[in-house]
């Protein structure tokens, strides 16, 4: 009977964060802030396009790190100095924003925790992540619940919120 009961629970836990995805990307929308998310391999004359496309509307813009698609990016991870590479990628990046007309106050930039980097790579970053001040601009983390934090824990099945709520206090502390 615990099998079923477990399935139950596992298909509840499902609907619940489906639900919170659909709030999420509704209110994402209605804020008028375009997530680019952009690999290396991309076209330029795509982020160009996406760039001076967020330029005319006034939008904001969060220019995240990550390698791959999110079927593979895990499957390479391998960085000759990660927190370099991050850094040097957004500041690519941010360049290209403001090159394309959108103002450093809508230019939010954000490391890309656990995306294309192991845990040990996430918390490198993490710990690093004041440098990335110098750029002048708006800093994001989405570290809530991910994957490296349960590592880090060594329980995957665990709720993680006491992982996420003492990154979110790390982060507040480092400003």
């Amino acid at each position: 009977s615990h099998g079923i009961e477990d399935e139950e629970h596992a298909d509840q836990q499902r609907q619940h964060a489906h639900g919170r995805q659909v709030e999420f990307e509704r209110r994402r929308q209605a804020s008028g802030v375009v997530e680019l998310i952009v690999d290396r391999d991309e076209a330029d004359a795509r982020v160009a396009a996406m760039l001076d496309l967020v330029a005319a509307r006034g939008a904001a813009v969060v220019l995240m790190h990550r390698r791959g698609d999110p079927r593979s990016m895990q499957q390479d991870t391998r960085y000759d100095h990660v927190v370099a590479e991050v850094h040097g990628y957004l500041a690519e990046r941010a360049q290209a924003a403001r090159s394309a007309g959108v103002p450093e106050e809508r230019i939010w930039l954000d490391p890309g925790i656990g995306f294309g980097k192991t845990p040990e790579q996430s918390i490198l970053c993490l710990g690093r992540l004041g440098a990335l001040k110098h750029f002048g601009l708006p800093l994001l983390v989405g570290a809530s619940r991910k994957g490296f934090i349960g590592k880090v824990l060594g329980d995957q099945q665990t709720d993680r919120t006491a992982g996420t709520l003492g990154v979110c206090l790390a982060l507040a502390r480092a400003g």
